[in-house]
């Protein structure tokens, strides 16, 4: 998750201290690390030194909804309990219990999303890996040419004849007259 909002944040040639800062939140209905704690938050920091942070500005926040009455925040409690129990308990919960029983009568609507999410990952794995197959096959193409041009550079200036090398190198004969003349 984090290397995906990086690259999203990140202009190309920024330096990553150019980031923004960015927050990653898991809303867990189990309790992911079992210490019992209704939230946990993680910022990078360093084994040998904890009081060491690196700068990256990146925090991982992950919300225990099992532990909603430990927490001390009224709102973010409420939104916790929610969660767990699927009850709201003030005006946000509510507004919140409203949108999902809107967007589940739906059904139209959830198909469509889910078809398109789905549609949506198909096309982007087949592309990336059309895009692979098509970049090695394009870098296979480029050395061997590269091999051949540096094969009949070798040549000519060892004095084989042009024809020779054409023959031995399979380049077309301009390109070799070419490299005969830079040489």
């Amino acid at each position: 998750y984090q290397s995906m909002l990086d690259a999203d944040n990140l202009i190309k040639g920024e330096h990553f201290s150019e980031l923004p800062q960015s927050f990653i939140i898991f809303i867990c209905t189990q309790d992911p690390f079992k210490k019992d704690l209704p939230i946990y938050t993680f910022r990078n920091r360093c084994d040998e030194n904890l009081d060491t942070v690196l700068d990256d500005f990146a925090v991982k926040k992950f919300y225990n909804a099992n532990a909603y009455a430990k927490e001390n925040d009224i709102e973010i409690k409420s939104f916790l309990q929610y969660i767990c129990n699927k009850e709201p308990v003030d005006d946000f919960t509510d507004k919140i219990n409203n949108l999902v029983t809107t967007i589940k009568q739906q059904e139209f609507n959830r198909k469509e999303y889910s078809t398109v999410n789905i549609h949506d990952q198909d096309t982007f794995r087949r592309g990336k890996l059309e895009g692979i197959t098509q970049g090695i096959q394009q870098g296979i193409t480029q050395g061997e040419l590269q091999a051949k041009i540096e094969t009949a550079k070798k040549l000519l200036k060892e004095k084989i004849s042009i024809e020779i090398v054409i023959r031995t190198t399979d380049l077309p004969k301009e390109t070799i007259e070419q490299l005969a003349k830079e040489n």
